[in-house]
């Protein structure tokens, strides 16, 4: 399972799960395959990204692509909620989501240093919400 696989399953379930969300949300996907992730995952520019689309506004202009049918050039996010996405991948078990704030994220990084990770427990003690994952 790679985290291509895990965007892919994440547009379906968002597709399936609107009405939780309703207004616009920015997220990062992580995928996991131990007990633990590290801060350094996410790294400066994402965390920059996922504070500023939260706190002031994100415009990102959509490459050109000569194979692909872009939707359209730009977009803008302008105080939107916006998430460190994890997925703690476990084979044969159930599958959870963990949404954490980046507010939540970045405070975490900062407090509980001289940690470079946090345990899959602590981080869904942070969640903004866990959901089932299929």
């Amino acid at each position: 399972m790679k985290e291509r696989d895990f965007q892919t399953k994440f547009k379906h379930w968002i597709e399936d799960n609107q009405n939780l969300f309703g207004t616009s949300k920015a997220f990062e996907l992580k995928i996991v395959k131990g007990k633990s992730m590290r801060f350094d995952r996410v790294v400066k520019h994402q965390r920059r990204a996922l504070y500023d689309a939260k706190h002031n506004f994100l415009y990102w202009k959509i490459p050109d692509s000569n194979f692909l049918r872009k939707p359209f050039d730009c977009f803008v996010l302008i105080k939107a909620q916006a998430f460190v996405t994890i997925w703690f991948y476990k084979p044969r078990e159930k599958k959870e989501l963990v949404l954490i704030d980046i507010d939540d994220f970045i405070w975490a990084m900062f407090n509980f240093r001289p940690r470079k990770s946090l345990k899959e427990h602590e981080l869904k003690k942070l969640a903004w919400g866990i959901y089932e994952f299929k």
